[in-house]
């Protein structure tokens, strides 16, 4: 680093983060929040997300501001306001068109680009030609680069989200007459119809879960209600789904009070990895090339090593293109809990149970 950039990045006071969605990605970016603040420790750190992702960071220690962006704010009034904060540097890692817009109009002199791999990605997808040269890099890594030049080093340690205390209470009143003391978590849902583990497979394991001593709860968003019932259904005690009836953070409250999470390639597999909760996570249509296992944290990855047509997309499709699904098919329960028996070893190695 020259003397010229060194001198211009020590006089940074104000630092602008955009990453506007989704639950996963955001959760991935808070590597990159706490390594920036710890080069510029006295610079106010703000981010920019869309409006219903705020709880994920306007709790977290590296974060001073959250600005917001939702479908009634004009762009124009929104860098406007960014504006008026005078920032002294920006990253962009989000990487597409409206947030382009606004870190080249932000005005800051100092602009740090996340470059996603679209192109090694297209090839990886549709071709199976692998130009990816660093093919196990995890996303919180590849965001490093973005702000890298500015200094920014990787302290080695994952992801992070902090509940509220009100959280926390919400989240033990609606776990009311359920014990906490062995809690095991499900999260069978998923964005994406071919990123689901298919929903008998659940119900086997959470059956095993139970003849483990566990309790059981299913979480997940409003729109994994159907198949977080269908899971349910088929208990007639010891299990509670929650499916929908928690906020962001309250379900983080919940994933920290559990001893393990089961989950798909979803937002609560991150969520796991933030609080400190062991994972079991179960990969289909995706794979580790395109940098979303969990991230520096206590998990077993499940999947089908071997299958010649993974990955077939970048976030999972409606119908599995092959209309086999044996990236979710040849994943057998078994495998999954012989996963959770790897955890649970490594959490109670004394552990009788």
């Amino acid at each position: 680093m020259s003397e010229s950039n060194r001198d211009c990045l020590d006089s940074v006071n104000r630092i602008l983060v955009i990453r506007f969605s989704a639950m996963g990605d955001i959760i991935l970016t808070t590597p990159v929040l706490r390594w920036i603040k710890q080069r510029f420790p006295d610079a106010q750190l703000d981010m920019l997300v869309k409006t219903e992702y705020k709880p994920l960071v306007e709790n977290h220690p590296a974060v001073d501001r959250v600005l917001t962006l939702s479908k009634k704010v004009q762009v124009s009034r929104l860098i406007s306001e960014i504006r008026r904060r005078h920032y002294d540097a920006a990253a962009d890692l989000q990487a597409n068109l409206l947030s382009r817009w606004i870190i080249y109009h932000c005005g800051a002199r100092k602009i740090g680009l996340y470059k996603p791999q679209r192109r090694e990605r297209f090839w990886m997808v549709y071709f199976g030609w692998n130009f990816y040269q660093d093919i196990i890099q995890p996303v919180p890594l590849r965001y490093l680069r973005a702000v890298a030049p500015w200094g920014v080093l990787d302290d080695g340690r994952g992801t992070s989200i902090y509940p509220k205390k009100s959280e926390i209470l919400r989240l033990e009143n609606a776990l009311s007459g359920f014990s906490a003391d062995k809690l095991a978590v499900l999260a069978p849902g998923a964005g994406r119809q071919t990123k689901r583990w298919p929903t008998v497979y659940f119900q086997e394991v959470g059956h095993y879960l139970q003849s483990r001593g566990y309790q059981v709860v299913i979480a997940g968003g409003t729109e994994d209600r159907p198949v977080c019932e269908c899971v349910a259904q088929t208990f007639q005690s010891g299990i509670r789904s929650l499916c929908g009836d928690l906020t962001f953070m309250e379900t983080a409250a919940l994933v920290q009070q559990s001893k393990i999470v089961v989950s798909n390639d979803t937002g609560v597999m991150h969520m796991a990895g933030a609080v400190g909760t062991p994972v079991v996570a179960i990969f289909g249509p995706t794979t580790q090339h395109l940098g979303f296992f969990p991230f520096r944290c206590n998990s077993v990855v499940v999947e089908h090593p071997d299958l010649a047509c993974r990955p077939c997309s970048f976030h999972g499709t409606k119908t599995c293109p092959k209309k086999h699904f044996r990236c979710m098919k040849d994943v057998t329960p078994d495998k999954v809990q012989n996963a959770i028996e790897m955890i649970i070893a490594e959490s109670c190695p004394d552990s009788n149970q």
